[in-house]
Formats: structure tokens, sequence, C-alpha cells
């Protein structure tokens, strides 16, 4: 059996849906259930390891995600090389959105986008995997994603993105007596790409207030459930790791309850929302709080922090275990492996160049958009189909090919035809047939719609 939850939850869970989570912290009350919490057995390294509340101490081991984890106040982290999810390396281009494949029968992203849209879903199942969200009114798709005015947002997160099989996921699950898939998760990204450097609260951020006092109540609600009629404190956070290029963000609602005959336990929800910001849209903090109006967003790592430091000491936070970390970078290795392999057979496939120049419509006298190619009968020949946006194409003219995969081939124009019929020239406006030389079979995969020619 697959050991997560269907994904259905949206971002503004209810707090109903969140109490009916009950299962504890370190016993095993049902092995069945996918919301039960990791059991803790950890000890603290500081004689100031616990915080006083009105039922006793509770200590940080024992705490939510945010506050048993190690936190970063570095304005942007280092990206580990060979870091990604969903068969990605980071940072995430407009060429790698380009030779995506839209679904199972890989339709090219670019033939699946509709200018006039603003939101396209470029996986089978956008439930599970990004959706590509473009929020630009002046500008096209094609436009926004030039100049990187994208985001992927949003997933739900889980071991796929890794590219972690299901066995080998189940058998880290099954290893621990109580398991939190969440808390898996949430672990396996800091084995990937380290300790996160965002956090932000939505429920009771108060946008008049300071950080340092939005966050003593963030701190003080949340670890002390027994003051509320229901023994229950649970947040919908942002906890995000911010590269100089990009951030990445998981919406997280995680929670702390206390009982009398068990004591405190977190309970939280395993549906963890991935959403994907190119620094062009700002840092995740500007992102959201753009997003919010102003209300919600500002990262609080920083005061986190000194308030953890505060209550708890100077500790040695949980981090993942050896069975996750490996799990982790298997995966990585795995994966590395295979992007070696495919860049080894492709690279010298053709002929090309580095070149310093601007492919853009507006920065082109004569441009050509190509929508589809095929294979001229058994040769080693591939046929651009495409219109001129601009300009004329003549046979013999010198050209420059931007593929998918981001290279550039340099070639001349051997044949036109339109119609059925050779063409020693281009019409614009009007749909034709190009080969170049420079261009060989082995190219096919990266001549797809987006592909643009220039002179």
């Amino acid at each position: 059996m697959k050991k997560k939850l269907t994904k259905t939850l949206a971002l503004g869970l209810s707090l109903a849906a969140a109490l009916t989570l009950t299962t504890g912290c370190g016993k095993k009350e049902d092995t069945t259930s996918d919301t039960s919490a990791p059991a803790v057995t950890s000890e603290s390294s500081s004689d100031n390891s616990g915080s006083e509340t009105a039922a006793g101490t509770i200590d940080y081991t024992i705490c939510p995600w945010v506050f048993s984890r190690a936190l970063s106040d570095e304005e942007t982290l280092e990206l580990p090389e060979g870091a990604g999810l969903y068969g990605l390396t980071f940072p995430v281009t407009k060429d790698t959105l380009l030779s995506m494949p839209y679904s199972a029968s890989s339709v090219p992203l670019t033939d699946a986008l509709d200018e006039s849209a603003y939101s396209v879903s470029f996986y089978e199942d956008s439930n599970f995997l990004p959706t590509l969200m473009t929020k630009e009114d002046d500008m096209t798709i094609g436009e926004a994603l030039g100049k990187n005015l994208w985001v992927l947002y949003k997933t739900y997160f889980d071991y796929d993105a890794f590219g972690v099989s299901e066995d080998a996921y189940n058998d880290v699950y099954n290893s621990y007596d109580d398991p939190n898939p969440a808390y898996i998760y949430m672990d396996m990204l800091t084995t990937m790409f380290g300790a996160p450097n965002y956090v932000s609260f939505f429920n009771g951020y108060d946008a008049e207030k300071s950080a340092e006092e939005n966050t003593q109540y963030f701190v003080d609600t949340f670890l002390h459930p027994e003051k509320s009629d229901n023994q229950f404190s649970g947040f919908q956070m942002y906890i995000g790791w911010q590269f100089e290029d990009f951030g990445i963000v998981l919406n997280f609602y995680d929670t702390l309850r206390y009982s009398e005959t068990s004591g405190y336990y977190v309970s939280p929800d395993n549906d963890l929302g991935f959403t994907y910001v190119p620094i062009e849209k700002g840092t995740l903090e500007d992102y959201f709080l753009d997003a919010f109006d102003g209300s919600y967003g500002t990262n609080i790592v920083k005061e986190l922090m000194a308030e953890k430091t505060a209550l708890f000491g100077d500790v040695e936070y949980l981090t993942p275990e050896d069975k996750i970390v490996n799990l982790v970078k298997s995966a990585n290795s795995t994966a590395s492996t295979t992007d070696a392999e495919t860049t080894e057979s492709t690279t010298d496939s053709s002929n090309y160049v580095d070149v310093d120049r601007d492919f853009s419509e507006a920065a082109n006298d004569v441009y050509m958009a190509i929508t589809d190619c095929f294979q001229l009968g058994g040769e080693d020949t591939l046929v651009l189909n495409g219109t001129t946006n601009k300009g004329v194409f003549k046979t013999g003219d010198p050209v420059y090919v931007q593929l998918t995969n981001g290279k550039v081939v340099e070639g001349t124009i051997s044949r036109m035809e339109q119609l059925r019929q050779d063409v020693t020239e281009s019409t614009l406006g009007e749909s034709i047939g190009i080969m170049v030389d420079g261009l060989s079979i082995s190219d096919q995969d990266y001549v797809t719609g987006g592909v643009i020619v220039v002179k």
C-alpha cells in the first residue's frame, strides 16, 4: 500500500479539519493512520532545553518542525551541486520549461500554451506536479517566460518529487514506530537543500505590529496549546529556501496538542504545497507580501531563531536520520548519472556554437518561430515547420537555431518548401518548411515547438 495521503488540501486548511487529527507522538496508537506523528526519543543537549509552560516543561525535541529543526539566517543560501526536484536540476530556466513534456504523449510545453491564458498546467496531473503561472496582463506567455516572470505554483509535495520509488520510501516509512510523512518530506528537503532561511505564518499575523512582536505571539501561542480551550494550537506556515536565483517554499500546516494523560504531541497535516519562484518575481518574502497585499509573508526566520535560543539555549537541533539522508542521496545520485549520460549522448551530436545573442522577436529583423518538425524520409534531415514573423528567409541564408535545450546551432538554409512546392524565400506570416544544414536527427527531441530561427 502506498503510504501517502490523497492530495486534496488547499492552502486555507480549516482548523476544524485539523482538529480531527488525534494520533500521538511516540505512541503507535494506530499503525494504519497516515496522520500519525514520528516517534521522538532524542534528549536535549542543554540544561536550558525546555520552555516552562502552565502544564510543565516542553522539550524542543517534541515541538513542531520549525522549533525542533535548525534554521538559517543567511540572506541567500548556496545551492548544493545537482540539487533539484521533479527530475529537474535547479535553477529552472525558460529553456528547461520549453523542453518539458506536457503529458505522457510528450507534447512540448510550447505546443500546449495558449497565448491568451495566464495559467497553464504543463504536467499530466497538475494536482501532484507544478502548474506554470504567468500573470503578466501586458505580455504574452512567451514574453513572460523570456523575462522569467512566471512561478511554478503549486503542487502537493511528496517523495515522488525526489525521484524516490514507492518501495524505497516505504522502507523508510516502515522503519518508524509512529511515522509522520510530513516530517519525513521536510527532512528530505533539508537533506537536499540544507536548513531553510524563510519562515512566515498566517493565522493571527498582525501587519501593524513588528516582526519581533508577531514572532513572540507565534511562539507563545504555538508552544502553549494548554492555554486554549481545546488544548490545541496550529499554524499555517510557509517554510522555504531562498537562493540567489530562485526560492522554493512549502506551505505546511503543523499542530501541537496537549493532553493531561499523553502530554504534548504533534500532528501536522501531510499535504505540503510546493512553490518555485524565480528571483525576477522577487524573493520569497517579496512574492508572498505582494500576493497577500502586505498582510502576510514577512520572513520571521531571524526573530524565530532568536526566540528559540532564548527558550532552548544552545542546543543541537534534530537532523534527518541516516535512513532519510541515504534515501535522498541515492535518488540524487541516480538522477545525476542519468543527466550526465543524456548530456554525453547529445552534446556532440550537432554544430553547437556559443553565441551572445538575444533571440527575442523584438531584437531581430528576421525571425521565425517553429511549431513542429519531422524527419525527411529515411534521411538524417529534419524539416522545421514554422511561420516567418519578421523579414524574409532565403535558401543559402546563414542562420542561428535556438533549440529547446538552450543550445544554439549555426547552419545554412539548404531547402525551403511551401504548399508542397520548393521555394527560394519565405512569405511573411505564412507557414513554411525549412531544412538547415548543421541540424541532425539526434537533435529531434530539441527541435519542437519553441525553437527560434534568426539570421
